[in-house]
């Protein structure tokens, strides 16, 4: 399995623990526990990249199954104490944590929806950043809530893993399918997002 980034060669990333292919399509079913889907080794190239450019977008189509569930569904990380980037379940919710030059080591202050987004059918999910200004999408709309907060990835741990349903330790299991990740070194525009929503997680 490798990423669709455009920001450079495509990131070989390795399947372990409770992650199965999908039986009805792309992607790969992912069971909690220490299942992840993850580079091997740090993620070096695409931090860098996206350090070179300050801005970024993550993108993933994926279908929850446990809506009691906290865990990541895609992020740059190694523990729960050091995270570059995490895209979050928290119930039915969505929290994003994004750490840059003017934010807390927490990652404060972060994107954290109240609508219940979720449901257990497939969503896809859109995060950018310009440099001032992030915003989610939720199934190619802006969600009202956005964090205005400029600052560059120059505090960005370049030796972190990237990893898709979970955290770089395996203590933070995600359960569901995921049908597609993507990483961009640029955000994508609205307009970009929404093409992107219709063409689907097949690209077709």
């Amino acid at each position: 399995m490798t990423d669709q980034s455009n920001v450079g060669t495509p990131m070989d990333l390795g399947i372990s623990g409770n992650v199965t292919w999908n039986p009805g399509g792309n992607g790969v079913v992912m069971s909690g526990g220490t299942g992840s889907v993850a580079s091997l080794g740090s993620a070096t190239k695409v931090i860098n990249a996206l350090q070179l450019t300050n801005t970024s977008t993550f993108e993933a189509w994926v279908e929850p199954v446990n809506l009691k569930l906290v865990a990541p569904i895609v992020s740059i990380d190694s523990g729960a104490s050091s995270r570059n980037f995490v895209m979050l379940q928290r119930k039915n919710d969505m929290e994003i944590i994004l750490w840059h030059t003017n934010k807390d080591n927490d990652g404060h202050p972060r994107i954290l929806t109240s609508t219940d987004p979720l449901t257990q059918n497939l969503i896809y999910l859109v995060h950018t950043y310009d440099g001032a200004t992030e915003k989610l999408y939720v199934d190619g709309v802006v969600h009202p809530t956005m964090v205005l907060s400029s600052g560059t990835y120059a505090n960005w741990v370049t030796t972190e893993t990237f990893s898709v349903g979970n955290l770089a330790t395996l203590d933070a299991g995600w359960k569901g399918t995921v049908r597609l990740v993507a990483v961009y070194d640029r955000p994508l525009s609205e307009a970009e997002v929404q093409q992107n929503f219709a063409a689907g997680p097949t690209g077709q």
